[in-house]
Formats: C-alpha cells, sequence, structure tokens
C-alpha cells in the first residue's frame, strides 16, 4: 500500500505544475488601471476599439510565439528562465506520479530525483521573476504604461493576480522538495519499523 504522503505530494506537485505552466501562458501579468492593455512573459492583450464593443484581443508578441519578439531583453531571459522552470517542474510531476506505479524499493529514488528537480526549478523560476521587472523600462511597455515606468515600478499599470499567483506558486515547490525528504525519511522509518524521525 502507498503511504498517504507519496499520494499527497505527488497530488501537490501535479497541481503546482499545472498552475505554474497556466500562468506562464496568460497574457495577465501586468494590465494597464483602465484595463486597455495587459502584458504576460509570451503574449498580450489590447482592447480593439474598431469593434462596437471594444473586443479584446490576446496575441503573441510581434504576432507568433518566438522569444525574439518579446519586447525587452530582460522579458527574454524571464521567459526562457521561467519556461525552462516549468518544464523542469512538469518532469518533477510526471516523476511523482510515475513514483506511484514503482514497486516499493524504487520509490526513495524517484521521490528524491524528483524533489531535486522540484527544487532546481524554483530557482530558475524564481530568477525568472526577479528579472521579469526589469524589462519595465523598455520603450513598449513605455508607451503603454506612461514615460515614468521603471525597474519594479509599473507606472500607470498595475499587478495582476497572475504576476502574483506565479510568486506564491514558485514558493511552494521548495516547500514540495522539503517535504520529499520528509516522505523519505518516512518511508524508511515504516521499512525498518522505527518510530525516530530525525
Amino acid at each position: 500500500m502507498l503511504p498517504p504522503i507519496l499520494l499527497l505530494w505527488t497530488l501537490l506537485s501535479v497541481m503546482v505544475a499545472g498552475a505554474c505552466t497556466f500562468t506562464f501562458l496568460q497574457p495577465f501579468w501586468i494590465q494597464h488601471v483602465d484595463c486597455v492593455h495587459a502584458f504576460g512573459m509570451v503574449s498580450y492583450c489590447y482592447l480593439d476599439s474598431l469593434f462596437e464593443n471594444k473586443r479584446e484581443i490576446c496575441t503573441a508578441y510581434g504576432g507568433y510565439y518566438h522569444v525574439g519578439n518579446i519586447p525587452s531583453g530582460a522579458w527574454q531571459a524571464a521567459c526562457v528562465l521561467y519556461g525552462v522552470g516549468c518544464i523542469l517542474m512538469c518532469l518533477s510531476a510526471f516523476l511523482a506520479l510515475c513514483t506511484i506505479g514503482m514497486v516499493k524499493t524504487h520509490h526513495k529514488k524517484f521521490s528524491l530525483l524528483s524533489g531535486y528537480l522540484q527544487a532546481v526549478a524554483v530557482l530558475v523560476m524564481a530568477a525568472g521573476l526577479l528579472i521579469y521587472p526589469l524589462g519595465l523600462n523598455s520603450p513598449f511597455f513605455r508607451h503603454y504604461c506612461g514615460e515614468d515606468s521603471a525597474p519594479f515600478y509599473f507606472g500607470q499599470c498595475v499587478a495582476e493576480l497572475n504576476r502574483v499567483v506565479s510568486h506564491i506558486f514558485t514558493g511552494n515547490p521548495q516547500r514540495l522538495s522539503y517535504r520529499n525528504g520528509n516522505v523519505r525519511v518516512l518511508t524508511q522509518s515504516n521499512e525498518n519499523e522505527q518510530f525516530d524521525v530525525t
């Protein structure tokens, strides 16, 4: 029988990987206070006034998804770092799912590997999140959010929910990888029938 902690850790790993990837693809990281423009890592939205009801149109920077089309070098670096972190996080979640179907002797190895992948993914995504605000002084961003925008200052724009959620979910996998170590210790103690978990 699988330990309940392993099942909980796997479920949380999958949920965090999905949430991180979802927020990465959303264009609502930074939004104009009048809700006219919204910017994300790989895409942006704007209200098209040609339509009668001002329809919102979302598209990739430059019309198609390519890192070179992202308007700021800092945003390009942040996109690559956060994207690689999302890939590592999804790989970690996949390993966590594989751990459930394996024989008991391999649980420890794959849980440990998955935990290390989560820790590396968190560090890479956190680096991307720290670099992202440095692109707020790019000419593209200043055109839409005002000339007073600067690194870590949004000008006439505000941080949206997706940016906040990405920060929250970048911290959670670090806690999960710590819990992974506890799962490993608890599994070992159950095998040896010891009650001292230190």
